[in-house]
């Protein structure tokens, strides 16, 4: 059995989360300007430096309120995008490394023995005898696509680290508040998602200052979940008998 290729998964998925931060807080940033500087008028940049506004246009208070809701739906997307991503390394150290069912820890066995029994027959993959069953269970049934579909906070987090057997790394939770408002986070999205709330009033109920405080607290609680599964698979620790050996 091949070591798998530990550093090259995960750096993918790290990359991708700091980008999807950094797209988070460029909003954020844009939208704390707007508040902090109560601006109510679009301006073009002109070639001597001097601002030009944009005629017929107001950014209203009620915009500011839709704009205020956008982060709701930027959040999510990084929370959901961060765990998708985090979950498919983890099967991806499976596939490279070559893995059969036997040689997963019990937890990692049940989430497999899930997916298999609800996977529809793939005909061709049984056919292919280079495949023997115990690595076709990995793959058959494995959706990256399914793995959360609108459905991730703190709570779902957790059942996760639980069932592939991965702890979320210590941190300081006086920052995270353990994620506990990453529920808002999705109920919002999910709200706004399927027309439940519209924007403006979503933005109306939230202040900025509140906004801003949910997000802080999600990046770090994200960073302190990508920690522990980044431990996790540093340590082979998804294997059964946990053969840390190179």
């Amino acid at each position: 059995m091949s070591n798998p290729p530990i550093d090259a998964n995960f750096a993918d998925v790290r990359d991708l989360f700091f980008r999807r931060t950094e797209e988070v807080l460029r909003y954020f940033e844009f939208l704390t300007a707007v508040t902090d500087n109560k601006a109510n008028l679009l301006g073009v940049l002109q070639p001597d430096q001097s601002m030009t506004k944009v005629e017929n246009f107001v950014l209203s208070r009620d915009l500011v309120k839709t704009l205020r809701a956008n982060g709701y739906l930027l959040l999510y997307n990084l929370v959901e995008s961060t765990m998708t991503n985090a979950i498919d390394g983890i099967h991806q150290i499976f596939h490279s490394g070559n893995l059969s069912f036997d040689d997963l820890r019990a937890e990692v066995q049940q989430v497999i023995l899930k997916d298999f029994r609800a996977a529809s027959l793939d005909v061709n993959m049984i056919s292919n005898r280079s495949h023997p069953i115990q690595i076709a269970m990995l793959r058959m049934g494995y959706n990256k696509m399914s793995l959360f579909s609108g459905n991730v906070d703190a709570r779902s987090i957790r059942d996760t680290a639980k069932i592939y057997g991965f702890d979320i790394a210590e941190h300081d939770t006086s920052v995270s508040r353990d994620g506990r408002r990453l529920l808002n986070v999705k109920e919002k999205r999910n709200q706004l998602a399927h027309g439940k709330i519209s924007f403006e009033d979503c933005g109306h109920e939230t202040s900025h200052d509140e906004l801003i405080a949910i997000a802080n607290e999600t990046i770090a609680y994200l960073k302190a979940v990508l920690g522990g599964i980044e431990a996790y698979v540093t340590q082979r620790a998804y294997l059964a008998n946990l053969r840390n050996a190179s």
